[in-house]
């Protein structure tokens, strides 16, 4: 074999940047496109098993130094000896969320950014304007999988999960920090009454860190309508997939849930960190303010009560179209139409070197 065996590598820093890159590998293998997947030693010491599962090749080595090369190396984050790694770099960025870390300098290292929506590629744009990066517009490859879930896929999976699939279906998806998940109530599952109650945190959640957040969760396992995802259900997209409402609070999971035209309640309390709480201008610096005019994508929930009423009122008369909701996700998030892996392929083609 030459020096460029695979068409694509996918550097897998954390787990929760599968369901970005997945979605492409899938395209890739319909079109008979080689690709293979690097993890770090932190990672693949917790993920062995999912990679086994899902039939991934697996190289040795670092992105600078594989076992093989590559056309393009694909990233979901940000990497320190990106100008060391032999190939084009690829940046498939893991969220869209509220925070300020979307348009961190170094991102703009990456040859090729894809883009998900027009606001996104507007903003980059404007503030690094000189940067030399390509940025195409494709979408967002993380919910090409949700417009393909059926009725069938949603029962089997209800079901699977020990879940009423007649319920409706309500998902809590905080993110790790600044979260909701200390302020909400030990009666969550009871005040959900006869609903199903998907609840996911974030990967980080289950780090040493923040173990008091799974306590709480832990608590709410114990009710017969939860079902508590665990650090090996890396993936949120069948969980989206089969929810009706979603409650979240700063994670870019309140912008994807939306984009697939359902409803989202916006927990606005957090719990800070006495730092933030003394010096309020940290957490500005941490957050993207520019991407409140966003905010009416979800209803903003001051405090759990109002989380729970706001959950019965949508429960009870589910909300209409908005055609101005759908024109802000479009810009955020670009089509979802299930083809921006398609979309990203095809680029990556156009600028093989082979």
């Amino acid at each position: 074999m030459n020096s460029y065996n695979y068409f694509a590598v996918f550097y897998v820093e954390e787990p929760y940047y599968l369901p970005h890159f997945l979605p492409v590998s899938d395209e890739m293998k319909q079109r008979d496109l080689p690709h293979a997947w690097l993890f770090p030693d932190k990672t693949i010491k917790n993920s062995g098993a999912i990679a086994e599962g899902l039939g991934l090749r697996l190289l040795k080595g670092v992105p600078e130094n594989p076992e093989a090369g590559a056309d393009f190396f694909i990233f979901g984050n940000g990497y320190d000896r990106l100008a060391s790694v032999p190939g084009v770099t690829v940046l498939i960025y893991h969220g869209i969320g509220t925070k300020s870390c979307y348009y961190e300098r170094d991102l703009n290292r990456f040859n090729i950014r894809f883009v998900e929506g027009e606001y996104r590629k507007k903003e980059l744009d404007s503030r690094s304007p000189a940067a030399g990066q390509k940025r195409p517009v494709v979408g967002f490859s993380k919910l090409d999988p949700a417009v393909r879930f059926s009725p069938a896929d949603r029962e089997e999976f209800l079901v699977s999960l020990g879940l009423d699939p007649s319920r409706k279906t309500v998902i809590y998806a905080p993110t790790y920090y600044p979260s909701s998940i200390e302020l909400m109530d030990r009666r969550f599952p009871e005040d959900c009454g006869n609903l199903n109650l998907i609840v996911k945190p974030h990967q980080f959640s289950y780090s040493a860190r923040y173990r008091g957040q799974i306590r709480m969760m832990e608590k709410w396992e114990k009710s017969s309508n939860v079902h508590l995802a665990g650090p090996e259900e890396y993936n949120i997209l069948p969980f989206f997939s089969v929810s009706d409402v979603m409650i979240s609070d700063e994670s870019s999971a309140i912008f994807e849930f939306a984009a697939l035209g359902k409803p989202v309640i916006r927990n606005r309390f957090v719990n800070l960190r006495l730092s933030y709480r003394l010096f309020p201008w940290k957490l500005r610096k941490r957050m993207d303010g520019d991407i409140e005019r966003y905010s009416g994508i979800a209803r903003n929930a001051c405090d759990y009560q109002e989380t729970i009423q706001m959950l019965r009122e949508i429960i009870t008369v589910p909300p209409v179209d908005n055609p101005r909701m759908k024109q802000y996700y479009r810009e955020l998030i670009g089509d979802v139409d299930g083809k921006a892996s398609e979309r990203i392929v095809d680029y990556l083609l156009s600028h093989s070197r082979h």
